[in-house]
């Protein structure tokens, strides 16, 4: 089955859309909506707080390794929710009974909270996703990956990373974990994994090339950690790092979709543009209201365009909204 990606099902496409992250309820309120839900919303979010309400429940429970084998089961509800929205109302009624029978009952009833964070909401954006995915299958030798997301924020657009990758490569035996690094909500110093968990991410790493992903770098002090952690946890193998937003590391793996407007033609790769060249930003709340103005302002010469850097929420809303406008333009540009 080709994978679709639930987000494509949010109005990514309208300019004004703003995803708002935040969430407070119970892992009980979560699988209920899953279960009876038909929002496009609870698609594409809610299965990522079902791993969130899961990693934080086994990192505050070390010693029990019930734990861990309910977060297996809790990703590959994720994944089978992504890869199939039809059959997550099943799938969240069995994982409910999964955690009952595990007698981990007191997991449904714990708050579960969600802040709202803007970086992650765009991190997930689906071009991002397709873009990353795309320059992994170019990037990695092997046809398997491990691909470990950095929990929480790179959950939910690492699944849809991963299984955009195992689409566009065919892989058949590719896995997927997820590791706790919040270095700034909870102030993790390392990932959060246990003995049992290195040593089987080891075996898994076996015959398969380490991916890890955070949907952003920010700073890059997250990732920077985790390039440590896992390069000594899988000493004898490469670690590529990937991302949704930034360069984690030179010549890794980052989302920066490349926009191709040609001279007299608008020819249109991906929602994004930013120049490649120069470090001076436009304030886009200075843009002139009317889209003729700010071609007419900044456009007009074919090298203007070479000594402004634009964010994705001014000319890429003008190009989504007005198709017809011609640009002069002979570069080629790419996000951050």
């Amino acid at each position: 089955m080709t994978y679709k990606s639930p987000f494509y099902e949010l109005p990514y496409w309208n300019p004004a859309y703003d995803l708002n992250l935040e969430y407070n309820g119970t892992l009980e309120q979560v699988l209920a909506d899953l279960s009876t839900s038909g929002e496009r919303t609870d698609w594409a979010l809610q299965p990522a707080r079902v791993i969130r309400a899961v990693v934080d429940y086994k990192v505050q429970h070390p010693d029990c390794p019930k734990v861990e084998l309910l977060l297996r089961d809790a990703i590959n509800f994720g994944l089978a929710a992504y890869s199939n929205p039809s059959v997550t109302n099943r799938y969240a009624v069995e994982l409910r009974e999964q955690i009952k029978d595990k007698g981990l009952e007191e997991l449904l009833s714990r708050p579960l909270h969600q802040p709202s964070d803007h970086a992650t909401s765009s991190a997930m954006h689906p071009a991002r996703s397709r873009y990353t995915a795309e320059q992994l299958v170019e990037q990695v030798q092997s046809k398997d990956v491990l691909f470990i997301a950095l929990a929480h924020g790179g959950v939910a657009a690492g699944m849809d990373v991963y299984l955009r990758y195992c689409d566009l490569s065919q892989s058949q035996d590719s896995a997927f974990y997820v590791a706790r690094l919040s270095t700034q909500k909870y102030h993790d110093t390392e990932p959060k994994l246990s003995s049992g968990e290195r040593k089987r991410l080891r075996a898994l790493a076996k015959r398969r090339q380490v991916v890890i992903f955070d949907e952003d770098t920010c700073t890059g002090h997250t990732i920077s950690i985790a390039d440590t952690y896992f390069s000594v946890l899988f000493p004898k193998q490469q670690v590529i790092l990937a991302c949704n937003i930034g360069t984690p590391k030179t010549g890794q793996v980052s989302s920066q979709p490349k926009i191709k407007v040609d001279l007299y033609d608008n020819y249109f790769e991906g929602p994004f543009i930013d120049s490649d060249k120069h470090n001076r930003f436009c304030d886009i709340s200075n843009f002139p209201k009317n889209p003729l103005e700010l071609v007419k302002k900044n456009f007009d010469k074919p090298n203007n365009i070479s000594n402004i850097n634009l964010y994705e929420t001014s000319l890429a809303k003008i190009l989504i909204n007005n198709p017809h406008l011609k640009f002069k333009v002979t570069h080629k540009y790419r996000l951050w």
